[in-house]
């Protein structure tokens, strides 16, 4: 009814005005991908009189656990996709479902 008088939703509005269809609001429960970056971690870390041995990410995980269970128990991932996955991961940390740093006491 609204969009009949011009008034429109929000999002057409901003849909309008040249906004993608795929940049919406995250849910408050979702964080930013934290960045990886090694010298933001190594002066986060210096602060505090630490030194970064090592930084990375584990698993692209591009499902749920719930959904990922189910493709490998149904054969449709196997051992090499999961090393696949597992390599991307360590490629692409940012992207990763577990990430680490490693470090020690200066």
């Amino acid at each position: 009814m609204g969009a009949e008088r011009g008034g429109g939703s929000e999002r057409t509005r901003r849909l309008a005005n040249g906004e993608r269809a795929h940049e919406r609001r995250q849910p408050p429960n979702v964080r930013p991908v934290p960045d990886l970056n090694r010298s933001r971690w190594s002066n986060w870390y210096a602060a505090r009189s630490w030194e970064v041995v090592e930084s990375g990410g584990y698993l692209l995980k591009p499902f749920t656990h719930a959904q990922m269970q189910g493709l490998v128990d149904g054969g449709t991932i196997d051992r090499t996709m999961l090393k696949g996955l597992h390599e991307l991961g360590r490629k692409f940390p940012a992207l990763a479902s577990a990430i680490y740093v490693n470090a020690r006491r200066r």
